[in-house]
């Protein structure tokens, strides 16, 4: 009957996502057991959910260290222009120091 071939292809589709998912997430197949194809969309949900939540705190670690250290930079290449500048202007040794 259709019905069941296409009730069996449909189960067989959502297998596959959660054996996608379940790998890719790294999630593990763990000791409990997704029992049913309610569970198994629930945990394909969750681990989706889980995936964006893990690569937003990723991206904004990242954008928090690239920004810290963007900053460092700006401030490297002002010493270094006030630097230039004071030894074009050949101030004293002792002026030079305090300013830098």
């Amino acid at each position: 009957d259709r019905g069941a071939k296409f009730e069996r292809k449909g189960h067989a589709y959502l297998l596959s996502l959660y054996w996608a998912f379940t790998t890719m997430t790294t999630v593990g197949y763990g000791d409990i057991p997704v029992v049913g194809a309610n569970e198994q969309a629930f945990a394909i949900f969750v681990m989706i959910i889980g995936g964006a939540f893990f690569g937003y705190i990723m991206g904004t670690i990242t954008s928090l260290l690239e920004n810290f250290d963007q900053a460092t930079v700006l401030y490297r290449e002002k010493v270094n222009l006030v630097k230039d500048y004071v030894y074009d202007r050949s101030y004293p040794e002792s002026l030079s120091k305090r300013i830098v």
